[in-house]
């Protein structure tokens, strides 16, 4: 993973859609202000996995959350920090957890550090704060070797 400037990524961040496009017309009931959360994951080293929108209707759209959660651990296994940050106004926080953590758990891996953030606004400093002391602890997920 590589970072403008040549700085070299070690984290990868699971974001939900919301939190990456708060204009959508979709989220426009949620009335979100979150500061620019692709500026954030830059600065602090990290990568963005984008996990799909929560209200695009169907329970089954959260289907996208398996190959996601593989490359997750994928990340983890190559010693990356791979986090997750959640919505407290939004069913399973955006992430889809029940589905997140199953997938997880199926590839032998326990739930990801999570934060979870009050979308209607936040200062990035919290978000910094706290993807600069995952990268810092290199919280891998406890997986069994492939």
């Amino acid at each position: 993973m590589s970072l403008p400037g040549g700085v070299a990524g070690r984290g990868v961040a699971l974001v939900p859609d919301c939190l990456v496009n708060p204009d959508a017309p979709r989220y426009a009931h949620l009335e979100l202000a979150p500061p620019d959360i692709l500026t954030i994951l830059s600065r602090c080293g990290f990568g963005l996995l984008q996990l799909p929108s929560h209200v695009a209707g169907d329970p089954e759209e959260g289907q996208g959350v398996t190959g996601l959660a593989r490359d997750a651990v994928d990340y983890a296994r190559a010693g990356y920090a791979v986090v997750v940050l959640a919505v407290a106004t939004v069913p399973d926080g955006a992430v889809w957890r029940p589905a997140l953590r199953r997938e997880l758990a199926r590839w032998g891996a326990e739930p990801l550090p999570e934060l979870v953030l009050d979308a209607s606004g936040f200062p990035g400093s919290v978000v910094e704060t706290f993807l600069t002391g995952q990268l810092a602890r290199r919280q891998r997920v406890p997986v069994p070797p492939a």
